[in-house]
């Protein structure tokens, strides 16, 4: 899979190729000499078109966010913000998250080493696709058995220097068997989101969309 980094860092090494191309044959042509002018144009395009990839690189967005990079409000409001989009509009899916109905109500898990509350769901493992993650999601964190279980929207998550894409999905749980041995303690159900979230700057606006679907 190419990365954003390495389309940044070839853009540079292009821009810079040109840029040099483009003063050597400037030279040449006022010297009357392209032959000698040319190539050195070229050798020093390269090596600013390797600097400025560089720089793109290092300064450019990455698809490493976390779970821990938001958790209990990790990054100011302001540094950051949740866009959703129309449901495969994105790719290339890092997490999902799922949003649970149990009797009427909305299901929210809680955190072995932690008070607040979240929704099921985490990394998408290797060879999964976003589907089978949000199912085996939904069945580590809440014990949910028996549910239907659909794709709502897309979204990511951007700040200055790292963003992430996810996928939103809805399930309604009929039958629940117990907390399997996890991470999460408990559940909880309840009419809207909790006041104490995990990612308060994240699920507000993945709720909204939700209640819009």
């Amino acid at each position: 899979m190419k990365d954003k980094k390495d389309d940044a860092q070839s853009n540079g090494l292009a821009m810079g190729m040109c840029l040099g191309l483009c003063i050597g044959t400037a030279i040449g042509v006022a010297t009357n000499n392209i032959g000698l002018w040319m190539p050195i144009g070229l050798c020093l395009g390269m090596c600013l078109g390797a600097a400025l990839g560089s720089s793109n690189k290092k300064n450019g967005s990455k698809d490493d966010i976390s779970e821990e990079d938001f958790r209990d409000g990790g990054y100011k409001h302001t540094d950051f913000d949740v866009r959703t989009y129309d449901l495969d509009f994105l790719k290339n899916y890092r997490f999902v998250v799922i949003f649970a109905r149990y009797r009427g109500k909305w299901l929210y898990c809680r955190h072995k080493e932690r008070t607040t509350w979240e929704t099921a769901g985490g990394h998408i493992e290797e060879g999964e696709t976003a589907l089978e993650a949000a199912k085996r999601e939904l069945h580590e964190e809440t014990g949910a058995t028996k549910f239907d279980i659909r794709p709502l929207f897309d979204f990511s998550v951007h700040t200055p220097t790292v963003s992430s894409n996810g996928q939103v999905y809805l399930a309604d749980i009929t039958e629940l068997s117990g907390i399997p041995d996890s991470k999460i303690s408990e559940f909880a159900l309840f009419d809207t989101y909790p006041k104490e979230l995990t990612y308060p700057h994240i699920l507000p606006t993945l709720f909204e969309k939700v209640n819009q679907c």
